[in-house]
C-alpha cells in the first residue's frame, strides 16, 4: 500500500497544490479535520485510498514539524479553515521526537553498539557459572563517527587499560 499511497498523494498533490506537497521533504500546511470527506465526497479516490494516503501524508516528519508549529488549517484550495489546536501541536511534537529517535537509532553507530551489547550478554550467559563470579571484558568500542573520542571515551579507555596492565601485573 505504500507505493499505492505514495502515488495517491502525488496525485493529491497534483490536484490540490494549495493544500498538499508531493515531495516529502518540502514544507506541508496542516489540512483541515475532515479533509478525506472532502475528497470523498468529490469522488477523487475511494474511502480506502483516502484513508491509506491521508495516513501516509499526516505521518510525514515535515508535516509533523508544521503541526508542532501551529498555524492556521487549509481546506482543498488553500483556504483558511480553522487553527491547529495546543493538543495537536503537543502531539505532533511528541510523535516528532519518536520519529528522530527512530531516525537515530537506524544509524550505523548505534546499531553497531547495540550490536556489541547483545555480544558481551550473550558472552556472560555462555560463561555464567552459580556462586561463581565471571569477570567480562567490554568489546573494543569504535570510534565516533568524527574519528575523535570524547573526555568520557578517553577517561574509561584510560581506566581499562590500568585494570589490564592491574590484572596482568598483580
Amino acid at each position: 500500500m505504500t507505493a499505492e499511497s505514495e502515488t495517491c498523494i502525488a496525485a493529491l498533490a497534483a490536484l490540490f497544490p494549495a493544500a498538499f506537497s508531493a515531495d516529502q521533504w518540502q514544507a506541508h500546511r496542516p489540512l483541515k479535520i475532515g479533509i478525506g470527506n472532502d475528497l470523498v465526497a468529490r469522488g477523487v479516490l475511494s474511502q480506502r485510498k483516502v484513508n491509506a494516503a491521508l495516513k501516509r501524508y499526516v505521518d510525514r516528519l515535515m508535516y509533523q514539524k508544521c503541526l508542532a508549529a501551529g498555524g492556521f488549517r487549509v481546506d482543498l484550495e488553500g483556504n483558511v479553515v480553522g487553527e491547529v489546536s495546543n493538543e495537536h501541536r503537543s502531539r505532533a511534537e511528541r510523535l516528532i521526537a519518536r520519529i528522530e529517535a527512530r531516525q537515530l537509532a537506524a544509524t550505523p553507530a548505534a546499531k553497531a553498539a547495540a550490536e556489541s551489547e547483545r555480544a558481551v550478554r550473550q558472552a556472560a550467559n555462555a560463561n555464567f557459572v552459580p556462586g561463581k563470579a565471571v569477570v567480562m571484558q567490554r568489546p573494543a568500542q569504535t570510534m565516533p563517527p568524527s574519528g575523535r573520542l570524547g573526555f568520557a571515551d578517553l577517561k574509561r579507555a584510560a581506566l581499562e587499560r590500568r585494570a589490564r596492565q592491574e590484572a596482568n601485573h598483580g
